[in-house]
């Protein structure tokens, strides 16, 4: 469902999401690698990109503290907070209150 846009990248078809797409761009992969070495790497990235699930899990599970960086409403996912304080329990003070 996706369709390459030329030089640009790849772009949403038909009913997808913009973080759907966001997945198919090299920006996204270069950051999705660059995470797994070192989580904390998700400060300098975009919101939309620190908004992405998968993008969030990935850090905290390469780095617990990552979660700081983590989008507000992903700090009450509780797959995202346990992939942190699994590796940090630091990362506890982070996640939302409810």
């Amino acid at each position: 469902r996706y369709r390459p846009a030329g030089a640009i990248g790849w772009h949403a078809v038909e009913g997808r999401s913009q973080v759907e797409a966001l997945h198919r761009t090299d920006e996204w992969r270069s950051l999705y690698q660059l995470v797994q070495k070192d989580g904390l790497c998700l400060q300098k990235a975009t919101a939309e990109m620190r908004s992405d699930r998968e993008m969030a899990a990935e850090a905290c599970w390469s780095n617990g503290l990552a979660l700081q960086y983590v989008d507000p409403e992903l700090k009450s996912d509780w797959e995202i907070v346990y992939c942190a304080v699994s590796k940090s329990g630091t990362a506890l003070m982070w996640a939302a209150s409810e």
